[in-house]
């Protein structure tokens, strides 16, 4: 859960950035199916959208996106983080295991990652790899 703007906003499993506050609960149209979200007292909403980028969030302004998606695809199995601060934007996923449909066997299951573990990092409008070790 996030704070924004004197309320709380929540990201469900589907994916739709929902507006919590003392009188009402309602969804907050997003540009897409948001993956991630930061926030805090140093900057506007920022949420990751999947496939398309990094998009800020103003109620004066509304959407207007910062930076193009570092995982582009898509593809797979992963959980998206989105962090912001002192003037720094990160975007990590983390692929999750999931069974490989070669080793369906329940005696024999061998899970994989099907999308990749991966950590950027913003310069500019650009997103530029962080190297894992």
């Amino acid at each position: 859960m996030g704070g924004y703007g004197g309320c709380g906003l929540r990201l469900p499993k589907n994916q739709t950035l929902v507006q919590v506050t003392g009188q009402l609960v309602s969804a907050l149209p997003a540009p897409g199916p948001c993956e991630a979200m930061a926030g805090g007292a140093d900057t506007d909403l920022l949420v990751g959208i999947k496939r398309k980028g990094v998009f800020r969030y103003s109620p004066k302004g509304g959407w207007t996106q910062i930076a193009n998606s570092p995982y582009p695809s898509g593809d797979g199995d992963y959980r998206a983080f989105l962090a912001a601060g002192n003037g720094r934007v990160a975007f990590a996923i983390q692929g999750d295991l999931v069974d490989d449909p070669k080793h369906s066997s329940v005696f024999r299951g061998k899970s994989i990652q099907n999308a990749p573990t991966a950590l950027w990092t913003l310069v500019g409008r650009d997103f530029v790899p962080v190297p894992l070790r």
